[in-house]
């Protein structure tokens, strides 16, 4: 019998074949999964064409090439995996941020109302109030920015502008807020940060909202987001024009600011709910 040397696989190859088959663990699983088959016969080809040009050291520089370009793919792929999770878990994260946030607000809204002196240190008999507005107020305010930041990361190419402004007028108001519990010196400055920046808070979620109508993003959404982030804004700030015309201390009555809020937190809710659930693609949604 007569054997065709061709045809004839040294046993070098064999043994190189295998060790860059073992390699191949290296790769994140679906990409192995998918790419490895093809990977494993191109070094196949492309090695059994070296060594019959050129014998071994043709092998060992194929190796050289092969192992760096192993090591830096490979990694580059955990790298996007690892993104990729990260980006997708930070936005289901962050819808539960907005729908707590949105909770914490209305509470603290609603129970801070309930103090009878805003100037007397923590403690005594609005103590549970206070406690409560230093722990909840700040904390309220963190969540809900990052709920904005999960919604930026998600639908940057919407509304990154309004989101960014959104972000850190949240950050401005739980400073506000935590100054507000702790009564520090200067309590207007703590005031106006929490109020301004709880007012440009929403409204960067308006307009936000504004743009994912205008790109058929979130539908069935937009609209309650929309009503949502400009509501209280506008009653903030109708409750200072007629302050300022008249020169009283004009508030609303606490069942239409109670309303308000209410609605507010009912759209981060529900957007909050949509998020957590992963959020439509944009690209995605405008070809809807």
């Amino acid at each position: 019998m007569i054997t065709n040397p061709q045809l004839t696989t040294p046993p070098i190859l064999n043994i190189s074949q295998r060790a860059f088959t073992r390699l191949l663990v290296l790769y994140p699983r679906e990409y192995r999964q998918e790419f490895g088959p093809l990977m494993a016969q191109l070094f196949k080809d492309c090695s059994r064409e070296a060594i019959g040009q050129h014998g071994g050291s043709a092998l060992l520089a194929l190796w050289a090439s092969t192992l760096l370009d192993l090591f830096k793919t490979a990694f580059e792929e955990h790298f996007k995996e690892l993104t990729h999770m990260s980006k997708e878990k930070f936005i289901r994260l962050g819808g539960w941020a907005l729908m707590v946030g949105a909770i914490f607000l209305m509470l603290i809204l609603t129970v801070g109302s309930l103090e009878t002196s805003f100037a007397d240190p923590l403690g005594g008999r609005d103590a549970w109030v206070e406690y409560m507005k230093l722990g909840v107020g700040p904390l309220g305010m963190l969540l809900l920015l990052t709920g904005t930041l999960a919604l930026r990361s998600a639908y940057g190419q919407v509304g990154r502008a309004a989101l960014s402004v959104s972000a850190v007028a949240a950050f401005a108001a739980a400073v506000g807020a935590l100054g507000l519990g702790l009564l520090i010196p200067g309590d207007g400055v703590s005031w106006s940060l929490f109020f301004l920046g709880t007012v440009i808070h929403f409204f960067g979620l308006g307009v936000f909202a504004v743009n994912c109508v205008q790109r058929n993003v979130m539908p069935g959404v937009n609209w309650l987001l929309i009503l949502g982030g400009f509501a209280l804004p506008a009653l903030g700030l109708f409750q200072i024009a007629i302050q300022l015309i008249t020169g009283t201390d004009f508030y609303l009555g606490e069942g239409v600011q109670i309303s308000v809020l209410g609605f507010t937190a009912l759209s981060l809710l529900v957007v909050g709910y949509q998020l957590q659930r992963g959020p439509v693609p944009v690209a995605e949604a405008a070809t809807r």
